[in-house]
């Protein structure tokens, strides 16, 4: 046991900045996205600004289960040769681009008020956030 342990590098200060990039850059990355969605919801859809706001909370409140529970999945899963996490990743990058392609359609513009909100909340609530 203490070979294995002697092995394994002390979480430094290196590695710290680099999840501090990490975690900025997904935050900086999140806030565009979701500033973009926002005027392109409100000004070419031309759903009220609050409906949207309200989209983008009870997405918030939902991915508070989901990411514990993809978590667990994860934790649970047998690692491969790409490790426990990196599968997942191949696995949803093609569902995340179709759904966040999907999310922008402005063809849906000037169809029913109903149906757009229907088209945001479908598209948005889909596994892409």
């Amino acid at each position: 046991m203490a070979a294995n342990s002697a092995s394994v590098q002390p979480f430094g200060i290196k590695d710290k900045i680099g999840y501090m990039f990490g975690d900025f850059g997904n935050d900086f990355t999140f806030i565009l996205s979701s500033m973009f969605m926002m005027k392109f919801y409100t000004d070419v859809m031309g759903i009220s600004g609050g409906l949207v706001g309200l989209l983008m909370m009870a997405a918030r409140f939902v991915d508070a289960f989901t990411d514990v529970t993809m978590g667990q999945i994860v934790d649970r899963s047998k690692p491969t040769k790409d490790g426990k996490f990196r599968p997942w990743i191949k696995r949803m990058c093609g569902p995340v681009a179709i759904a966040s392609f999907l999310i922008y359609q402005s063809a849906f513009a000037n169809m029913a008020y109903g149906f757009k909100v229907f088209w945001m909340f479908f598209t948005y609530s889909n596994p892409n956030k």
